[in-house]
């Protein structure tokens, strides 16, 4: 018990010193975010393109669409098609913010319980679209 406290503020001091040396700012925080967000996906998507058939078989719209063969790879581009989408409907937003005094950079720079669900729905919306487009 005393070890595990003694651990604990070790960690929260050597944190808060880690604060203090590095300045984090708004807009670093959103890029890494946006990396963390990013990188998530790509690994979601890439380890889906092994077991996708094992975990979207029992769901019946997309067990009809998907084959023990091809599955994997139409989950990947799903997966890459929501993250575009996303990734577009931000960019076409913020087209014409210069700075971040402007109201729309505030999407940019927060927002994250709105966009992180939004980002979800388009990743689940996605597998409800037939194979032929993709």
């Amino acid at each position: 018990c005393c070890t595990a406290l003694a651990c604990s503020c070790c960690v929260g001091l050597s944190c808060q010193c880690l604060g203090y040396g590095m300045t984090v700012t708004k807009s670093i925080a959103t890029r890494v975010v946006y990396t963390i967000t990013f990188l998530s996906l790509s690994i979601l998507a890439w380890v889906m393109s092994f077991y996708a058939y094992d975990v979207l078989s029992w769901i019946p719209y997309i067990n009809n669409s998907c084959e023990e063969t091809t599955c994997g790879t139409f989950t990947v581009y799903r997966i890459s098609f929501s993250l575009f989408v996303y990734h577009m409907l931000l960019s076409l937003f913020l087209i014409g913010v210069s700075n971040t005094k402007d109201i729309r950079a505030k999407l940019n720079d927060g927002w994250w319980p709105l966009k992180i669900p939004f980002l979800l729905l388009l990743v689940v919306a996605a597998f409800f679209i037939p194979n032929i487009f993709f």
